[in-house]
């Protein structure tokens, strides 16, 4: 049962690799899925609140990090939308 979990987490992998890169031409030569089922917590209801968002009161900074205001729970997809809506505010301020 596993073994098939991990065919489609490789193959949704592989298929977002696809998207972004020349997959044919880098070659994939091993997978591996890493279970880690105790790697990311429970947020706590309503804690998105107080979560700050990246744009600041100061001009040209912004803030980033998994701890920000996201779509995510504080994980590392978390912390790369954080820094792409950071980098955001950063070049709307230019």
């Amino acid at each position: 049962m596993l073994a098939a979990m991990d065919c489609v987490v490789v193959g949704g992998g592989l298929a977002g690799l696809a998207s972004a890169v020349l997959l044919a031409e880098a070659g994939v030569v091993h997978a591996h899925v890493v279970r880690m089922p105790k790697s990311t917590f429970a947020q706590r209801p309503g804690s998105a609140g107080i979560r700050p968002d990246q744009r600041t009161a100061v001009h040209g900074l912004a803030l980033a990090g998994d701890w920000t205001r996201t779509d995510w729970t504080t994980t590392m997809e978390g912390a790369a939308q954080s820094a792409a809506r950071a980098v955001d505010v950063v070049l709307s301020d230019r």
